[in-house]
């Protein structure tokens, strides 16, 4: 079943209600372990649940096979758990079939029933969680279209209620004849019920199967739905020519509907993955029907809305005006900047107490650049994918393009050269009118905007950017690599040396041994949300994690490895020093994210990306599929702005009929539409139709595990399926 926004409150009082206990744990939370806004959604949740003194128990889970096993050993037998909550995870999968419950064995060994909620942000649905099972619950998000959502379970309805029906009527003449068919005389060998067994069943990829037949759809499984009504050739025995008549008019009736919301329900399954929002979104909202949202609650929603800017700007730039909005609600004080408040005295106050304790968020001024409140403004120019792109700092020309921009500007390579807190004031806080005066002859108009950063203290501000770098850091490494030397702020060092050395494959590492290894980085990252110190040394670390992504994609880019297909552009990274560091999840799709961006600067045709990274310890390859990039249009909007006021056409029904209104706010482009990703789908049906053995089982359907020796097989064929974009 289905929650919407408005019922939040009411159904998470029934599982407190219900988790209350003094004694056990009865309310278990399975969490996404490598999903920032999972992570932060379910950060929230406890918070909540520790409020009212509820037990609970958090899992960080990998993939799906984590989730069942996970389920299966330590909560499947256990009597007290009465509620299980998934994090970033459930929503495309049939969750009770996934679990492997069965409630007529819970019945038998007196097993108290268990409630699923899910909130998850992942599309499309699952449609048996949304309307068939009343034990899994669905926390819808605030922009789900209702009309849409009630035409689709209308016609799950009737899919479900058609093919329980075929199935009776196949049952009832089964009986009328010896061998257990129905024959029909009129029908001359017509076959009455169609062979889509697979379909309507599971749209997750098993992890290491091998599927046998040739016409899967990566669809939805259907539990009513997926009974194989079996039809065969065989003449009617019935003596009534009339009934028999009305017989076959009926099931022939009843196969039309039936084919009818057969394909209406694989057209909802086979529209590609997306996310529609932002999981710790729904969760603030949530916490601010029950109680006052907290300083800290604010900040973990916009670090998680934040995390999805990289691969979904869509998302964040519908997200970050009511944001902006809660952010000068709880703080009023929030447009004052935080350099003058530094340089407040130490007797001055704020509204949560003295300056050395300040914790506030505040709107700021930002820029695409990496880390550069902890870097120096030219290495965070030169490793932000947004700057390279932009001026092809992987070139030699785009190297010197960018000292002459730094030129113009007027800042010095020793200025550019300095640590950003130790900069010309100066030049510091001229840089926004510098690099507006210079911003449309580069192309970076997108160079300047508004963004939100938390003060910790004297301490120091870290940005929602910063945030989500030093997490996404800590979710790939964790502890291990802290060993570095300490610098005069307590920060820790990390040299090339040490980054590398640190990063090796664990000896004899298995899949689970690097489960085990994610999931001890989730906890990591947990810890450095309440610890600025952590999350300082999460920001050191990620430095060096970032220049071994600029350094491995400026070699795709400078030797030409990136490769365009029929269907999509290709890299395959085979071997070199950092292997290691691509063997997560995470780490490759953000190599991922700077190629693609660079190439679409360069590329005539928009084309998906495919890359794929070897891992040694598995003898498999990690291969990630994105989307096609889209180009900003703030540049080609600038230029039918001027050209409009040069010609003095100001009517707006002079437009010819392909041009956009240029009115619109900047952020109004190509990039504020849904974007979904083929690439789920298209695994699935180029490993069943090759027999590759793979592993389809991270969270995210573009994510997948190939054998080495069916690689270029799995390649090839991908080539040539139907990549709608």
């Amino acid at each position: 079943m289905h929650v919407f926004m408005e019922d939040y409150a009411k159904y998470f009082d029934e599982i407190k209600a219900t988790s209350l206990s003094h004694a056990t744990c009865r309310l278990v939370i399975f969490v996404s372990c490598l999903d920032i806004d999972a992570l932060c959604a379910s950060k929230m949740i406890s918070s909540l649940l520790k409020s009212d003194l509820i037990p609970h128990k958090i899992i960080p889970i990998v993939g799906y096979d984590d989730l069942r096993n996970s389920y299966q050993t330590t909560i499947a037998n256990d009597e007290e758990v009465r509620n299980v909550i998934l994090v970033g995870c459930g929503a495309t999968i049939d969750l009770i079939e996934e679990l492997q419950v069965d409630e007529e064995e819970e019945q038998a060994m007196g097993v108290r029933p268990k409630n699923f909620y899910i909130m998850d942000t992942h599309r499309p649905w699952n449609l048996d969680n949304l309307f068939a099972s009343p034990r899994v619950v669905c926390f819808l998000d605030g922009y789900t279209d209702l009309d849409k959502m009630t035409t689709l379970q209308q016609t799950y309805s009737n899919f479900v209620t058609a093919a329980d029906e075929l199935e009776d009527i196949s049952d009832e003449e089964s009986d009328k004849d010896e061998d257990g068919f129905y024959k029909d005389n009129d029908n001359n060998d017509e076959v009455i019920t169609s062979d889509n067994e697979d379909d309507v069943k599971h749209n997750r990829f098993e992890a290491d199967a091998v599927h046998t037949s040739e016409d899967d759809n990566d669809i939805g499984s259907i539990n009513s739905g997926e009974k194989r009504l079996r039809r065969d050739s065989i003449s009617s025995p019935s003596a009534d020519g009339n009934t028999s008549k009305k017989r076959r008019l009926k099931v022939r009736t009843r196969k039309e509907e039936f084919e009818e919301y057969r394909v209406a329900i694989e057209g909802y399954y086979a529209q590609g993955s997306s996310l529609a929002t932002s999981a710790s979104s729904l969760v603030y909202s949530l916490v601010s029907d029950l109680v006052t949202p907290s300083i800290n609650d604010l900040w973990l929603t916009v670090v998680a809305a934040t995390s999805l800017d990289a691969q979904h700007p869509h998302l964040y730039r519908l997200l970050f005006p009511a944001l902006k909005t809660e952010v000068l609600r709880l703080n009023p004080n929030a447009n004052v900047p935080t350099s003058l408040i530094a340089l407040a005295s130490s007797t001055t106050t704020s509204i949560n107490g003295s300056v050395s304790e300040e914790t506030s968020l505040y709107i700021e001024t930002d820029y695409p650049f990496y880390l550069l409140r902890h870097w120096t403004l030219y290495d965070s120019m030169s490793h932000s994918s947004y700057v390279s792109a932009k001026l092809r700092l992987y070139t030699d020309e785009g190297r010197r393009r960018l000292h002459k921009m730094l030129a113009k500007m007027g800042i010095s390579l020793h200025d550019a050269r300095e640590r950003w807190t130790h900069m010309n004031l100066n030049v510091k806080s001229a840089l926004p009118e510098k690099l507006g005066s210079i911003s449309g002859a580069y192309g970076i108009e997108d160079v300047i905007r508004q963004g939100i950063v938390r003060r910790f203290g004297y301490k120091g501000t870290i940005s929602a950017g910063d945030c989500v770098d030093a997490l996404l850091t800590l979710m790939q490494t964790g502890n291990k690599l802290i060993k570095g030397a300490v610098g005069p702020n307590g920060e820790v060092l990390i040299s090339e040396e040490d980054f590398h050395s640190g990063n090796k494959f664990i000896d004899g590492e298995t899949d689970e041994s690097r489960d085990r290894f994610w999931v001890e980085n989730f906890w990591s990252a947990w810890d450095a949300l309440d610890n600025v110190n952590k999350m300082i040394q999460g920001i050191q670390m990620a430095r060096s994690l970032q220049k071994s992504i600029v350094i491995s994609a400026t070699a795709v880019l400078e030797r030409r490895l990136l490769k365009n297909l029929r269907r999509f552009k290709l890299v395959v990274f085979k071997d070199g020093p950092d292997l290691e560091v691509f063997s997560n999840p995470l780490a490759l799709t953000k190599l991922a994210v700077w190629i693609a961006e660079a190439s679409a600067e360069v590329s005539p045709r928009s084309l998906p990306l495919v890359v794929a990274s070897y891992y040694p310890p598995t003898d498999a390859y990690l291969v990630v599929g994105m989307g096609p990039r889209k180009l900003r249009k703030s540049l080609n909007r600038k230029k039918k702005r001027n050209k409009t006021a040069t010609t003095g056409d100001d009517d707006i029904n002079s437009k010819k009929p392909n041009e956009e209104e240029d009115d619109e706010d900047d952020d109004d482009d190509d990039d504020d539409t849904v974007q979904t990703n083929e690439f789920g789908r298209a695994f699935h049906q180029v490993a069943d139709a090759i027999r590759a053995k793979v592993k389809l089982d991270a969270f995210e359907s573009s994510i997948i595990e190939v054998e080495k020796q069916d690689l270029s097989r799995f390649l090839e064929q991908l080539s040539l399926v139907g990549i709608k974009y």
